[in-house]
């Protein structure tokens, strides 16, 4: 069976194929009349983006995704909730503009390109109708709906689990505390995610 490479990679791919698509809307969008976002300009800050720590970029993805801030407004490690993830299940479209910002907070994405999901969005041609299609706008959801799924399954990894003897048989527990408030076993239900225990 084929290793899958660990969920920091694949968290990276997955943001590098969405930067891919944003530049690809932006294009659409520019050569509508629609030039608030610059197709240029995105396909730079993908190339920055390349270089990033996957490590870092998922973590940082998981602490604003929900949960307490510090006075300077940066999330905290300890209290990360996920609660934004059940409003990209639900693909709210109003929830997830108005948080972009918090999302995509302390990553190498600069304000202007976050707010290209707002363009896309919202984007009209001259007629009225609108520039981006609904299976682009779905893409996107479809991108974001595998970060969350990635981000469980980081955190069940890091997490450890290991088997504990209850007197009645062994039961799996997790060894570390990492992300404490995100509740990863009904996540994985939600998300109909698969969670590896040892000896899978």
């Amino acid at each position: 069976m084929d290793q899958q490479p660990p969920e920091e990679e694949r968290f990276l791919r997955n943001l590098l194929d969405l930067a891919d698509l944003v530049h690809e809307l932006a294009s659409t969008c520019y050569d509508a009349g629609c030039e608030d976002v610059n197709p240029n300009l995105i396909h730079m800050a993908r190339n920055y983006l390349a270089g990033y720590d996957g490590d870092v970029l998922i973590n940082t993805f998981i602490r604003n995704s929900g949960g307490e801030t510090d006075e300077t407004g940066d999330p905290l490690k300890s209290t990360a909730t996920g609660e934004y993830w059940s409003e990209i299940k639900n693909r709210n479209e109003v929830f997830f503009l108005d948080h972009a910002a918090t999302i995509f907070k302390n990553l190498p994405i600069d304000a202007k390109h976050i707010n290209a999901f707002q363009v896309f969005f919202t984007a009209k041609d001259e007629e009225g109708e609108d520039i981006v299609i609904d299976e682009d706008k779905d893409a996107i959801w479809n991108i974001f709906d595998s970060l969350v799924k990635i981000c469980v399954k980081y955190i069940h990894r890091i997490r450890e689990v290991k088997y504990k003897d209850t007197g009645r048989g062994l039961r799996p527990e997790y060894v570390h505390k990492y992300y404490p408030k995100i509740g990863v076993r009904g996540l994985a239900k939600i998300w109909e995610i698969d969670l590896p225990l040892p000896g899978q």
